[in-house]
């Protein structure tokens, strides 16, 4: 069964790795839960480096141009990852750390207007 997760995984993460899209996402949080450590180490420098183009995606200033509903799915998953490869790597491996992610993290806080709405705009 974990045979044909890593080459669903592989086939995934080939075909988005270099897309600037959520879907980078939405991968790495799986096999980080239910990989074996020989497996993880084979494919978390891939994973990273779809999560790469994920962020490119992002002004410096943080801004998701594809609206808070794609920031909240996307970026939802990134920190499920994040926070597992933190756990997994005992605190050597954190994405947090880093200004684009935080400016990211506040994105919302920019865009509430009175009585809790936003505006919904994406695709």
């Amino acid at each position: 069964m974990m045979l044909l997760f890593y080459l669903l995984l592989m086939i995934i993460a080939y075909l988005i790795s270099e897309v600037i899209d959520l879907w980078n996402t939405t991968v790495g949080s799986a096999f980080l839960y239910f990989g074996t450590d020989e497996e993880i180490q084979t494919v978390l420098p891939r994973i990273k480096e779809t999560l790469e183009y994920y962020l490119k995606g992002f002004g410096d200033d943080g801004a998701c141009v594809e609206g808070i509903n794609y920031w909240a799915y996307g970026f939802g998953y990134f920190t499920y990852f994040a926070q597992l490869l933190y756990q997994y790597s005992d605190g050597k491996d954190n994405l947090f750390d880093n200004k684009k992610v935080e400016n990211i993290a506040v994105f919302p806080q920019k865009l509430w207007f009175k009585n809790n709405n936003t505006v919904t705009f994406s695709d």
